[in-house]
């Protein structure tokens, strides 16, 4: 663009970034629900149908949160 101020706008955007990244931000949008809460349903017994039915969201996102948790458990 106009004598690179798209390419300034790119690179100070990539240095917060990196700044970020150095003081241990995760990065991402914060999470919407309580991700321990849906662990701690699923392993009381709960089925995936049913954390999401009772903490009102989707299907995919209690989904999305048990795969990575028993990932997790897995790297131990």
């Amino acid at each position: 663009f106009v004598d690179g101020l798209c390419y300034a706008q790119i690179k100070k955007s990539q240095e917060h970034y990196n700044s970020c990244k150095k003081a241990g931000a995760q990065g991402g949008a914060p999470a919407k629900y309580d991700h321990d809460k849906m662990i701690e349903l699923y392993e009381q017994g709960m089925n995936i149908n049913q954390i999401s039915k009772k903490m009102n969201c989707s299907y995919n996102a209690v989904r999305n949160v048990i795969n990575k948790h028993l990932a997790n458990d897995e790297e131990l």
